[in-house]
């Protein structure tokens, strides 16, 4: 099965994200509604060079269609753009995410 992620935000959390799923996604995209990332750090050489890795600059995400499965959190996932929802859905994110890592659904 292949695994598609994408990343929404241009920020030090979201940099670290793509740093980690470059190495295990097949494919991942990096979308920032601003033309430069504001990361402190930017992109490392080795990330930003990886073939697997698509970075849309000035580019809004309103919706993420598709049938397959989607785990998201924060602002992309509700119109509600409060920082105690964004926290409560990470949460939820990350308990789904370990479950379908522990036993994915494919695997029955």
């Amino acid at each position: 099965m292949e695994m598609y992620d994408v990343v929404v935000g241009g920020g030090d959390t979201a940099v670290s994200h793509v740093q980690r799923l470059v190495g295990i996604a097949d494919r991942v995209t990096l979308v920032h509604r601003q033309a430069g990332l504001r990361s402190q750090f930017g992109l490392p050489g080795a990330v930003a060079e990886a073939r697997n890795l698509g970075i849309l600059l000035g580019t809004a995400a309103e919706e993420i269609l598709g049938s397959a499965r989607i785990l998201a959190a924060g602002d992309v996932s509700s119109p509600l753009k409060m920082i105690i929802t964004a926290v409560a859905q990470a949460a939820a994110a990350a308990h789904e995410a370990y479950l379908e890592i522990r036993a994915p659904y494919w695997a029955a």
